[in-house]
């Protein structure tokens, strides 16, 4: 495949996928907000999300966070925030195309949504 050949596949790979996220999975457009209860700690070079308070306190889930992710919830920690909102971040940080981010943002937010820690 020659290069606007590889460029174009490449672009409708990263639509499909985001179709498929959306269909399944977040809403690019729907408000979110991380749960209260809920920290975001480094610990022994980890960036580590804990349950604050004795009630939360589940020693069999520890919820570990990438770079990214982290920065991601330093951002909207005690804000309402999108799938958009999530992408837009991604984009001002990383030299990535918006599909790519929309994607990433997506699949981060149906992850905090399982874990349980966003809603």
């Amino acid at each position: 495949i020659h290069g606007n050949e590889k460029k174009a596949k490449i672009a409708k790979d990263r639509q499909k996928k985001l179709a498929k996220l959306e269909e399944n999975a977040v809403v690019v457009e729907k408000k979110m907000k991380i749960n209260e209860g809920f920290e975001l700690r480094e610990m022994c070079g980890e960036h580590i999300v804990i349950a604050s308070g004795v009630q939360n306190i589940d020693f069999c889930k520890v919820i570990s966070l990438n770079d990214s992710a982290a920065y991601l919830w330093r951002e909207v920690e005690g804000k309402e925030f999108t799938v958009e909102t999530l992408g837009t971040l991604l984009l001002a940080m990383y030299e990535i195309d918006e599909a790519t981010a929309l994607t990433d943002a997506a699949a981060l937010a149906q992850k905090w949504i399982e874990a349980g820690i966003a809603q």
